[in-house]
């Protein structure tokens, strides 16, 4: 579940957080753009603890935080 997220988050999101999306049609922004506190709570965390269930807050809330956004689009 983390490896998957941060995996997707290194390989593809975290080097474009500061770009909108680029869609003509719409006006929503990219989810990981706006969910960037969530994100480096996460980060943060994870680079101090070798055990990642130690991070499963932050994690929760980088979640909701997705969810959340990708509902009002």
């Amino acid at each position: 579940m983390y490896g998957q997220a941060i995996g997707s988050t290194l390989a593809g999101n975290v080097g474009y957080v500061s770009s909108a999306n680029t869609d003509p049609k719409s006006n929503s922004t990219n989810t990981q753009e706006l969910c960037i506190p969530e994100i480096r709570k996460f980060f943060e965390c994870a680079s101090r603890n070798a055990d990642l269930d130690t991070c499963n807050t932050y994690y929760d809330m980088w979640m909701k935080c997705q969810n959340v956004y990708k509902q009002q689009n």
